[in-house]
């Protein structure tokens, strides 16, 4: 980040308690930080925190890549044996995907899993959103804490999930008191455990 204030991360963390617009997205085999392709595919939302000039992307644990097939373009995921798209709704991108719907996002707005429509999640860019990042005791017990390699403190493993569906796209700016999208549903296709 820049030494502007507008560039400045709120909220105490890497999206943890600030508000965005999901600006983008893609589906990738590349793990943060390489350039190299793993057997992991992840889900990477590209984000505009307010007040920021920047975005930031964060990658989100989906599944197997010997599962899925990443349309060329990056933006939709189909299964590799044609059978309707599922995701572990306890991976990274499953937990995100589900408070995306919870909290108030359209699920109508997005494809139809069931009906063996690929996942794409266009329908999703330029939503406002809340951020924050979800304790995930589980992945801590399994993985260890995570070690910040500068300071040497240990924390634990954190899930990036939506805490408020803020405005829909072409809605503008939500002062946070309310949304305007539909009232969350707690069943979500494109979350299903595999």
């Amino acid at each position: 980040m820049g030494a502007r204030p507008s560039s400045f991360r709120k909220g105490g963390g890497f999206l943890n308690n600030v508000d965005g617009t999901f600006v983008s997205y893609e589906f990738t085999t590349v793990p943060p930080k390489q350039r190299k392709e793993s057997e992991w595919v992840y889900l990477v939302p590209s984000i505009r925190v307010d007040g920021s000039d920047e975005e930031v992307t964060q990658h989100l644990f989906l599944g197997g890549a010997e599962r899925y097939e990443i349309s060329k373009d990056g933006l939709s995921l189909t299964m590799v044996d044609e059978s309707p798209v599922t995701i572990g709704a306890k991976t990274p991108a499953g937990r995100f995907l589900g408070s995306l719907i919870e909290k108030g996002f359209p699920e109508s707005s997005l494809p139809d899993l069931e009906a063996g429509e690929a996942l794409n999640l266009e329908a999703v860019n330029g939503t406002r959103l809340r951020f924050v990042q979800e304790k995930d005791p589980e992945g801590t017990e399994k993985a260890g804490k995570r070690k910040d390699k500068k300071t040497g403190k240990e924390y634990d493993r954190t899930n990036t999930i939506v805490a408020a569906v803020l405005a829909l796209p072409g809605e503008g700016k939500s002062s946070g008191k309310g949304t305007k999208a539909t009232k969350a549903t707690t069943t979500t296709k494109g979350t299903k455990a595999a």
